[in-house]
């Protein structure tokens, strides 16, 4: 029996004082590990998905929709804390995309933090009243409340 074990090189991390952060060669070597993420992803291979967001997150570690896209391998993993953090380090980098809080809070919801995912899906209908799903998730968040959970 073989047991494949994956390499990790550290990339360093350039911090420039010209505005710039990235050089075009880094942000197209993160868009590679990116897209062979969500390959793996699409076979179910959520574990060597989630290795390869984390090369795009060492590479561009300011892009929301890889933190975003690696939060729902995890989700899928049943790393449900994992996930958390990661849906909420992509609402940190970009909050103007519901999905972002409309994952985060059915997360929440999944790990008994009610109170956590209410206030994620009331930012979904802060920036979107009519964001699909977003309003039933609301309404069973608020049973649960009710409910004592």
């Amino acid at each position: 029996m073989f047991i494949f074990v994956r390499t990790y090189f550290m990339l360093p991390m350039i911090n420039r004082t010209d505005g710039n952060k990235h050089t075009p060669e880094e942000k197209s070597e993160a868009e590679k590990w990116f897209k062979s993420a969500n390959e793996k992803h699409d076979r179910t291979q959520y574990r060597a998905a989630v290795d390869d967001f984390t090369m795009a997150i060492r590479i561009l570690p300011d892009e929301a929709d890889y933190y975003f896209c690696r939060g729902v391998s995890y989700q899928f993993l049943g790393k449900l804390r994992r996930a958390t953090s990661d849906f909420e380090k992509a609402v940190e980098l970009n909050p103007s995309k519901p999905g972002y809080h409309l994952l985060c809070a059915n997360v929440l919801v999944q790990r008994d933090k009610n109170q956590a995912a209410l206030r994620c899906v009331e930012a979904v209908l802060a920036l979107d009243p009519a964001y699909p799903g977003a309003l039933s998730l609301k309404q069973e968040i608020e049973s649960n409340l009710r409910m004592g959970k």
